[in-house]
């Protein structure tokens, strides 16, 4: 009888995917949102946050393909918000060790995240002879806003 207890159904599959599925939805309107209005932060942080804490592979993936649509609609430079969450990524789990206060890694990993953001956007930038030049005061306004949408978060 326990060989065939493998075989069942997990319901939290289809609850995590149809979730999945329904965050993806909503964060693709959001984008085309934050596109026609540029006052919505582009949730920079809660996506390296996601993708540097999440266990779930889809969640993980799911992340990643808002932030290769935003940087493909917006225009930015090749890879520069993924490069900038795998950077996220190994300073998440170099800190996560030494810093025990959960919402100060919070804040740390959205900071790390939107200086190794604009670093890469003005180097690559550079590389390609790209003409980019972010309006900083923007970038320090969407980093205060993601800075709360992080700590809010889960």
């Amino acid at each position: 009888m326990h060989t065939f207890s493998r075989l069942q159904r997990n319901s939290d599959d289809e609850k995590t995917f149809l979730k999945n599925i329904l965050v993806f939805v909503a964060l693709f309107l959001y984008e085309t949102l934050s596109t026609i209005y540029p006052y919505l932060p582009p949730l920079f942080g809660l996506a390296g946050w996601r993708i540097a804490t999440s266990r779930d592979l889809g969640e993980k993936i799911l992340w990643s393909v808002y932030l290769y649509i935003y940087e493909t609609d917006h225009g930015l430079v090749c890879c520069n918000l993924l490069l900038a969450a795998l950077g996220g990524i190994f300073f998440y789990r170099r800190l996560r060790h030494f810093i025990g206060c959960y919402n100060c890694l919070k804040i740390l990993l959205t900071l790390f995240f939107y200086l190794i953001a604009a670093i890469l956007l003005i180097f690559l930038s550079y590389i390609f002879n790209a003409q980019i030049n972010p309006d900083m005061t923007l970038i320090v306004y969407y980093l205060i806003l993601d800075m709360v949408v992080v700590l809010y978060a889960k």
